[in-house]
């Protein structure tokens, strides 16, 4: 089944319903340790898109020795991005590295791994 016709059938599961809250404005986030691809389609469907954003990326913050951690986008969730996704991730990271964690741009820097299947962006 297409996960956003399960989204559609599942209404009352509990990763449908805490996108619920979020898109209403009841909780900021969603903490789940269930099946990461139905939390990503939950967020698609429920919560939606950032307009100009093709596809969300996962983007956790790893900790760091010195405390401060750092945020690490896609993590392997889209193997087959395409360079446009990842100047979007670039762009998602800098907002919320600037907005959520209140690091300024002119403090930031933004690094790129590649496994070597995709090209190298322009960024």
């Amino acid at each position: 089944m297409i996960l956003s016709a399960q989204c559609a059938e599942k209404k009352g599961a509990s990763m449908v319903q805490m996108a619920q809250a979020v898109k209403d404005g009841r909780a900021d986030a969603c903490v789940s340790a269930g099946n990461t691809g139905a939390l990503m389609a939950a967020g698609l469907f429920v919560v939606g898109r950032i307009d100009g954003v093709d596809r969300p990326a996962l983007a956790p913050t790893l900790p760091t020795i010195d405390g401060k951690g750092f945020v690490m986008l896609d993590m392997g969730a889209n193997a087959e991005a395409r360079p446009e996704h990842l100047v979007q991730y670039a762009v998602m990271g800098s907002i919320y590295a600037e907005k959520v964690r209140g690091i300024q741009k002119s403090d930031s820097r933004l690094t790129q791994y590649r496994h070597g299947r995709e090209k190298k962006a322009t960024i």
